[in-house]
């Protein structure tokens, strides 16, 4: 008989907590360090209480957890925290605390409520996490072989001074398929009916407020950066992507958007960083695609300057153009984190990171400079949907809208 009642409570317990759907998760914007990280999680409930994977979150920023018939831990930089299944009990090196709801351990992982995520990680690693608004799934991509001998950027004067991206882990998600954007979501209708809607229209920035924009489509000519194969190379692809956020900036926004190149040639580092200054540019934003070591790195990565230090023995002068650099890199960084924070909430294009490295074009810019890498040819599951013009348009509209809400958003704050 008890081993019936026990069979029948287990059975409850399964019901009660139980996922609706693999592919429904949850995102979340955590800080790590100088990033800004997002991370997904799939959603479980206990009732109509959503719980939220542990396991998930903590994967994607270099955790990890380990269930044992006597603990939960989780780990994370370092720190373990130790929690029960069916407790609300949490005890982490020099601090203990309650959830508002109880721990539930899962094959293997571990869920926690929605409501005690922020709380836990502040808690339990110092760490600030906060849920990100929930946008666009990401794309269904079909996987392919990755070049055996990919084409890398050899020219000694290369478009970033920055070490290689730290490993990614793929969160483990079943990606439905891309959805078309609404033409008339956000803008109005073409007054001319022979010309088509554009897919989105992003927010007409403040006038005043990084009002001139300069594009700079990464390499081109010689240096053909990463490659795909031997028909889809970076060069083309970022001139393509730059062709594009020009058009629906310049459409959608009051803006002034220029290109550092309209063709396929050779360009130095000091010859982009002139031209946006005799543009008078008040933002510099370079586009890249990246190639990585690891086949699980994707998403989106904006890099902002981060000058050396002043040394003993400078001049005046030297310390002043490093001081000036330092501004420079800050107001870039404040709006790469706004434009991250834009492309997270779209949930479109994967993990967006901001990370601060010295940048060879800062050196000769006049303004601040932002570098952002939109995707990784390495990822054999991510990059075969940028060889697809559709995706790459829907990518398109996805950090126009983000860029051009990002400095709106600024020029609010700042009135």
């Amino acid at each position: 008989m008890r081993r019936k009642l026990g069979c029948i409570f287990l059975l409850c317990v399964f019901l009660t907590f139980s996922g609706i759907t693999h592919a429904e998760r949850l995102y979340f914007s955590v800080s790590v360090q100088a990033d800004v990280i997002t991370a997904s999680a799939r959603v479980r409930y206990a009732g109509d209480r959503p719980y939220i994977s542990l396991g998930d979150l903590l994967g994607d920023v270099g955790g990890a957890v380990n269930v044992t018939p006597e603990r939960l831990l989780a780990n994370y930089a370092g720190v373990t925290a130790a929690l029960h299944d069916n407790g609300v009990a949490v005890a982490a090196p020099g601090v203990t605390f309650s959830l508002i709801y109880p721990a539930r351990a899962q094959n293997g992982d571990v869920f926690i409520s929605r409501a005690d995520v922020t709380d836990f990680f502040a808690h339990a690693f110092d760490t600030r996490v906060v849920e990100a608004e929930q946008a666009r799934p990401l794309p269904e991509l079909t996987p392919i072989v990755p070049p055996a001998d990919p084409l890398t950027d050899e020219d000694p004067e290369l478009p970033l001074d920055i070490p290689d991206p730290p490993e990614e882990v793929a969160p483990d998600v079943v990606e439905p398929e891309l959805q078309p954007i609404d033409p008339e979501a956000e803008v109005e209708p073409e007054p001319e009916p022979e010309t088509p809607p554009e897919p989105a229209a992003p927010t007409p920035a403040t006038p005043g407020v990084f009002n001139v924009i300069m594009l700079d489509p990464g390499h081109g000519g010689q240096d053909i950066g990463s490659a795909m194969d031997d028909t889809f190379r970076e060069k083309e692809f970022t001139l393509d992507m730059a062709v594009r956020m020009q058009r629906m900036l310049a459409e959608n926004t009051e803006m002034n958007i220029s290109l550092t190149r309209e063709e396929d040639k050779d360009l130095s580092q000091s010859m982009r960083a002139t031209a946006a200054n005799t543009a008078r540019a008040e933002l510099l934003i370079s586009i890249h695609a990246a190639y990585a070591p690891s086949p699980n790195a994707a998403g989106v990565t904006l890099f902002t300057d981060q000058p050396p230090p002043v040394r003993s023995g400078m001049s005046q002068e030297a310390r002043r153009d490093l001081d000036d650099r330092r501004i420079r890199g800050e107001q870039a960084a404040t709006v790469a984190y706004h434009i991250a924070q834009h492309i997270a909430d779209e949930n479109a294009l994967g993990t967006v990171t901001v990370r601060a490295a010295p940048l060879l074009l800062q050196r000769h810019a006049d303004m601040p400079c932002i570098v952002m890498e939109v995707g990784y040819f390495s990822n054999p599951e991510t990059a075969p949907a940028w060889t697809e013009e559709e995706y790459r348009e829907q990518a398109a509209t996805t950090l126009t809208l983000a860029i051009a809400d990002a400095l709106h958003a600024m020029a609010e704050e700042s009135q």
